[in-house]
């Protein structure tokens, strides 16, 4: 995970699991471990910062304009039940 995104997510993800394949390659796992799950993987170096910014906005933007994709069994409503929950 990016060092610096660390300190967010750990703070705003408390519930669920997300797994995130950043930009660099690297795979991190987010969250409790428990349901609800998704799986997501982020293009580009200024998703992770656009997302940390404003992360409604961000996330919608990122998955619309596709610098967001859903990995696997993870569909939109998966992703959303894991944001709803934090």
């Amino acid at each position: 995970m990016l060092p610096r995104y660390r300190s967010i997510l750990n703070k705003i993800h408390r519930r669920g699991t997300v797994d995130i394949a950043w930009p660099n390659g690297v795979v991190d796992r987010v969250g409790d471990g428990s349901e609800p799950h998704a799986a997501v993987r982020l293009h580009g170096a200024m998703t992770p910062l656009r997302i940390a910014l404003n992360p409604v906005l961000g996330l919608g933007e990122a998955y619309m304009d596709g610098t967001l994709t859903l990995e696997g069994e993870t569909d939109i409503l998966a992703l959303l039940k894991v944001a709803a929950t934090n």
